[in-house]
């Protein structure tokens, strides 16, 4: 919101008589808004032909229409309007289209008053802001610790799990140590009777250097 040590909630008003838009040509008068909550009251009107008019409200998230533009009779009555703006910084842009004109420059006199909130309004308004966010932000907090319970459990059982998965790997490491010494043992034992078999086969085919002597 606003500074109150330098707030100004007296109107602003901006005004001009018969400034002319000339044929296919338009003109825009932006106005900035810095007070939330400021009404905004309009009066146009035309030196003897109609003109488009239309008011857009210009901010940092888009653009937002708030009279969409048309023809209007202003030289036969004024065209009046009052709106409040609501979310701020913005510019107000107030358009005068003479586009569509091939032949005649129009004359356009208008008087477009800012009325800031009075300082009661804003303080109003400054909490009533603040306790929404307050709200949304202690929602937050809630979801948000509601979610680190979870999350903790779930760290919790992953932590056992990789720790039980830790002693299973130690006890199959071991097992494994007992495997691999059986293992080369069996090699070794192989390797023996590998050779034994081939011996005692040769001897059963050739026989025994003795038994040739005795023939």
């Amino acid at each position: 919101g606003p500074d109150l040590t330098i707030f100004n909630s007296k109107p602003n008003v901006y005004q001009a008589k018969a400034v002319p838009v000339h044929l296919r040509a338009k003109l825009d008068i932006p106005i900035h808004v810095s007070a939330g909550g400021s009404v905004v009251e309009y009066e146009i009107n035309t030196d003897l032909y109609d003109i488009g008019f239309g008011v857009t409200a210009e901010r940092e998230e888009g653009i937002t229409n708030v009279k969409e533009k048309s023809r209007v009779d202003s030289h036969l009555e004024p065209v009046t309007g009052k709106f409040l703006v609501g979310s701020v910084p913005c510019a107000l842009v107030f358009s005068f289209d003479n586009e569509y004109s091939w032949f005649r420059e129009k004359k356009v006199s208008y008087k477009i008053t800012v009325t800031p909130p009075n300082v009661e309004n804003v303080v109003t308004g400054r909490r009533l802001r603040a306790k929404k966010a307050l709200e949304a932000v202690e929602k937050d907090q809630a979801e948000m610790d509601e979610r680190y319970e979870t999350v903790a459990q779930k760290r919790s059982e992953l932590e056992d799990a990789i720790l039980r998965l830790e002693r299973e790997l130690t006890e199959k490491k071991k097992s494994m140590d007992v495997v691999a010494k059986e293992e080369k043992w069996l090699d070794k034992k192989l390797a023996v009777r590998k050779e034994q078999i081939t011996m005692l086969s040769q001897r059963l085919k050739n026989g025994w250097a003795d038994e040739k002597s005795e023939k």
